[in-house]
């Protein structure tokens, strides 16, 4: 942890980390402006579950990328 961070832990300290989510690899990108655009959404309703809620995700990156 960095100095005077948020959960008021002593510099330095440490600790395991776990990350959940999709993952998505894609080749090298030529050199170039490139777009990646994806989305998603999490939909939950009464009769279902129990209880009403939804999450949409409509996200895109604009991206260049430099020749070596």
């Amino acid at each position: 942890m960095p100095e005077n961070n948020l959960l008021g832990m002593p510099e330095g300290t440490t600790s395991s980390a776990v990350s959940d989510g999709y993952f998505v690899m894609v080749r090298p990108l030529s050199a170039g402006e490139h777009v990646l655009h994806f989305g998603g959404a999490f939909v939950f309703t009464l009769a279902e579950d129990g209880f009403d809620f939804s999450f949409t995700l409509d996200i895109t990156y604009r991206i260049t990328a430099n020749s070596k």
